[in-house]
């Protein structure tokens, strides 16, 4: 059996001994040429590794750095300062920003304009308030998707709002909210409000365009009531004793429903009144809403009854009731209700009396008047030409009539024959003016001598005059001019001018 031994250069015969290891014991392995194609993959994958890890770490850092040192008051400043440009006067303290697109408002403050002169500006602050916004949604697509969570008077409120090309949505929810915490409310009317007070909002707009927006709105109010019998009470856009306060006892609203339908960007009432044993009150009408939505313009009608009983318990209620205008008092079978317009715009609401008549609806009347009385004058114009036309055909058929037969012409009867008699209507006038016959006027007979009336006898001559020669003989043989005419002979009367119709008298005088 043949043992085969290991091949060793070091226990060779003459090899070279290996030099010492060092004294710290470290081995260093000797350098190997590199091999194949595997070994370069797994040196270059290494390599990208530790590259990316570097990465990696570097922009952790940036980011973290960035975050920490983020200026969040003043993003919370730029953010109120364009809320205020927009017309909200809102306040942010501070603000916190996380890296996937959310963020919470602290400490924010809505301060309301003072609806009257001399009033306190209210405001409204929320402790926290929850932005989810979507950042990758908004950076790809361009699409906008916010929510907005808060707590109001332990209520909570969600909103949703989201914009692509082609529609918007927008989305409130609002659960168990003292009514007077409602944003403006409390300081619009300025008298104190009670109640638990609910909304939802579910509204589409394709084409972004609220003129086009389809969805429901309803709102609840349970238990509600207003007054106090201290301060004043003002409504909106009223005038009168109304728009300068008056002081009401504390009245019971009920629980008052509401439910309104959007189709086609118009905002209808289905369902909103309320019934109490102080008041009854009713809301009716439409709202056609435009792009911008502050441009939209009310019409809507309330009808308010109010009770005998609330009445006997305010002297000034019952004033303001009896003393109410003509054009808030309705008629029957409404008789004894009060009537309101709600116009103007969201910004701008205008109360009306129910028979009032905006400006606007003035002018409607008035061009739908203008219209009437243009389209009655043209039916008078165009009857009165009808008329006439048929009046001119009578009278042309009237004048072209058919001839009489003539006396001997087919009269074989005897002398007790009736003659024939002429029609009803050749016997009446003709009122327009005849139109000319085709058959040739008949010559007028002319004038005969005899019978021209016989014209006076002229006057008689005076006496010719006598000449009186002058002494000396002088002119004796010549006229002066101022005698008998030239041409007629002495002592001889002037002939008498010849008649109309006759020759003139032959002149036989001779001829010097």
């Amino acid at each position: 059996m043949k043992i085969r031994l290991p091949n060793l250069a070091s226990l060779r015969r003459g090899a070279e001994v290996p030099a010492a290891l060092p004294p710290s014991g470290t081995v260093v392995a000797p350098a190997v040429a590199i091999g194949g194609f595997g070994d370069r993959m797994r040196l270059l994958s290494r390599r990208l590794r530790s590259s990316a890890g570097w990465v990696f770490l570097a922009v952790f850092v940036f980011f973290a750095f960035i975050w920490i040192s983020l200026p969040t008051r003043a993003l919370a400043w730029r953010i109120g300062h364009q809320a205020r440009q927009a017309g909200y006067l809102i306040d942010i303290e501070d603000m916190s920003v996380r890296p996937w697109g959310s963020a919470t408002l602290y400490n924010v403050t809505w301060t309301y304009a003072p609806s009257h002169p001399g009033q306190i500006p209210h405001q409204m602050v929320l402790d926290a308030v929850d932005v989810d916004f979507s950042v990758l949604g908004y950076l790809l697509l361009g699409n906008i998707d916010v929510e907005v969570d808060t707590v109001l008077d332990e209520a909570p409120i969600h909103v949703e709002y989201a914009r692509s090309s082609s529609e918007s949505s927008i989305k409130v929810e609002v659960t168990e909210l003292p009514l007077g915490s409602v944003p403006k409310l409390q300081q619009a009317l300025g008298a104190p409000l009670r109640g638990l007070f609910a909304l939802h909002v579910d509204m589409t707009m394709p084409e972004n365009l609220f003129e086009k927006a389809e969805g429901s709105i309803s709102l609840e109010c349970a238990s509600c009531s207003i007054g106090d019998g201290e301060e004043l009470l003002f409504i909106p856009g009223s005038s009168g004793i109304t728009a300068k306060g008056i002081t009401i006892p504390e009245i019971d609203l009920g629980t008052l429903v509401g439910k309104l339908k959007v189709a086609e960007g118009r905002v209808s009432v289905e369902d909103f009144k309320t019934k109490s044993a102080d008041i009854e009150l009713e809301v009716i009408g439409d709202m056609p809403l435009k792009d911008p939505f502050s441009k939209s313009e009310f019409a809507f009608q309330m009808k308010l009854l109010v009770t005998q009983a609330l009445q006997d318990k305010s002297e000034t209620l019952r004033f303001a009731v009896q003393t109410a205008g003509p054009s808030s008092k309705m008629d029957p079978p409404d008789e004894g209700w009060l009537g309101f317009k709600l116009r103007g715009t969201v910004g701008k609401p205008r109360f009306m009396g129910i028979k009032s008549k905006t400006a606007e609806e003035r002018m409607l009347e008035r061009r739908q008047k203008n219209a009437e009385r243009e389209a009655a004058r043209k039916t008078r114009s165009k009857s009165r030409s009808t008329s006439k036309k048929t009046e001119e055909k009578d009278a042309l058929e009237r004048n072209n009539g058919p001839e009489l037969p003539s006396a001997g012409a087919g009269d074989t009867g005897g002398p007790d024959k009736e003659p024939a008699k002429t029609p009803e209507t050749e016997m009446k006038p003709a009122e327009p003016p005849p139109t000319p016959s085709t058959q040739p006027p008949e010559p007028e007979p002319e004038a005969r001598q005899e019978e021209r009336p016989a014209e006076p006898p002229p006057p008689p001559l005076p006496p010719p005059m006598e000449e009186v020669q002058a002494e000396g003989g002088q002119g004796q043989g010549q006229g002066d001019g101022q005698g008998q005419p030239e041409g007629q002979p002495d002592g001889q009367a002037p002939a008498e001018p010849p008649r109309e119709g006759e020759a003139p008298p032959a002149n036989d005088a001779p001829t010097g």
